[in-house]
């Protein structure tokens, strides 16, 4: 999973970046630089670390060969601890300060709508390139001109979610969901696509960014008339409720659902918590091509188990 989410990126990054900047910098032999804002501190900091392995290592991969235009790309990582205020602020001391040329990163839908809005207000002029696609970030009106998106929109682990549950697991859902822009994206593209499937929503709660105790909400859900429930939670939420889920055995009442699941969060849930859970997750795959191969085992060898 580590690997998939950016192996493409090499390929992206650097056609990208080369047809951005050859009219600005042909010949400035200075670094290129380019920023990475995001959540290295809070219950996403391992999905923020992969983005960030992964941008490292695709940099590596391209200085080795010279770079692009016959310069060296330097990288800035800030942490924008998982709140709005403090990552707009950070990115835009890269920008006016660092004079970075690009941005890649947000791991929070919340911190990136925030940056977004501000860029095209203060006309950045900086192009994003965003992991996580939600319906709040797509659209005419929503994404800035200078906006561009990595990955699977939110909207669609709901709705593929959705069918298959409403279809294979009972006709009453409970939805326990984070309470920003990511997780209510998908709780209503559940709700639509599980009524479109003769499915019926039975509850529904919302719960902070970064909770950690789960069982007064676990309880209520236990004590409904759910068929099962899907959580709409990830990072360390997500593995702090399954084990909690488990304790109070929660799945001898009803079935489970996650509604997006990476592989280090099943890891760090372990074989007895996760096993008969319903994972809904992308699916990745190698570009089949040599240049596409030397990275992915350049790659494992730094970063993969």
């Amino acid at each position: 999973m580590k690997v998939g989410k950016w192996v493409f990126l090499l390929l992206a990054f650097a056609s990208f970046l080369y047809l951005s900047l050859v009219p600005n910098f042909a010949s400035d032999k200075e670094p290129i630089p380019i920023g990475c804002v995001v959540s290295l501190t809070g219950y996403l900091s391992d999905l923020a670390q992969d983005m960030v392995e992964g941008i490292e290592c695709a940099i590596e991969d391209i200085n080795s060969t010279g770079g692009l235009l016959g310069r060296q790309i330097k990288l800035f990582v800030r942490d924008d601890e998982l709140k709005p205020p403090v990552g707009v602020r950070r990115l835009e001391v890269l920008i006016k300060k660092n004079k970075i040329v690009m941005h890649i990163g947000f791991i929070h839908s919340a911190t990136a709508m925030a940056a977004q809005q501000t860029g095209e207000k203060e006309n950045w002029g900086v192009p994003f390139m965003n992991m996580m696609s939600v319906p709040s970030l797509e659209g005419p009106g929503k994404l800035p001109s200078f906006g561009f998106l990595i990955g699977s929109s939110g909207e669609a682990y709901g709705l593929a979610g959705g069918e298959y549950t409403a279809q294979n697991l009972g006709k009453k859902a409970f939805l326990l969901y984070v309470d920003y822009a990511w997780g209510t994206d998908i709780r209503d593209a559940l709700i639509r696509s599980i009524k479109a499937n003769g499915g019926e929503i039975v509850g529904t709660i919302a719960v902070p960014g970064g909770t950690a105790d789960y069982q007064p909400f676990l309880t209520q859900i236990m004590g409904s008339k759910a068929d099962y429930v899907v959580f709409i939670i990830n990072g360390t939420m997500f593995i702090n409720c399954m084990k909690q889920a488990y304790s109070l055995g929660l799945k001898d009442k009803m079935k489970c659902v996650s509604a997006w699941s990476s592989a280090q969060q099943v890891d760090a849930c372990g074989p007895e918590v996760i096993k008969d859970v319903t994972l809904i997750s992308d699916y990745y795959w190698d570009i089949p091509y040599e240049r596409n191969k030397i990275f992915v085992e350049k790659f494992m060898k730094k970063f993969g188990k």
